[in-house]
């Protein structure tokens, strides 16, 4: 780099009035502070260290939806937050499959809306073999 630095003019195309140069003033050098190290504290370091483990088991907790069993899945449908949409799912039986809304879950039986009907579908829990995340 060149030891004179200027800023550069604006490329407009329109009539400008000549102005100078400004200089621009650049910082060439920093400095940053060293961190001290603390030998004699090595007790608290183990503390810390059980302290992540306990957080990485807690973050673990939360399985992903393939892991999921069958029931863990409905209840995962049922348990979605009031402001968020409702998701929409594929049930298959032995029989039929179902895609719509999962209503309610009582006594081992799903109830579902399968979809624009006003009464709703009931799925025996036994009979569910596969329940698959279709979207909103």
């Amino acid at each position: 780099m060149g030891e004179k630095k200027y800023a550069n003019d604006p490329v407009l195309f329109i009539s400008q009035p000549e102005l100078t140069m400004p200089k621009v003033q650049m910082q060439h050098q920093y400095m940053t502070m060293k961190k001290k190290s603390l030998k004699n504290n090595t007790a608290p370091l183990e503390n810390e260290d059980t302290l992540q483990e306990n957080t990485s088991e807690n973050k673990n907790e939360r399985k992903l939806f393939k892991e999921m069993t069958v029931e863990e899945r409905i209840q995962y449908f049922l348990n979605t937050h009031s402001y968020s949409p409702k998701l929409r799912c594929e049930i298959k039986t032995k029989d039929r499959t179902y895609q719509g809304i999962v209503a309610d879950y009582k006594d081992g039986k799903v109830y579902m809306q399968v979809g624009r009907r006003a009464s709703n579908a009931v799925i025996p829990l036994e009979n569910i073999t596969k329940v698959r995340m279709l979207g909103f």
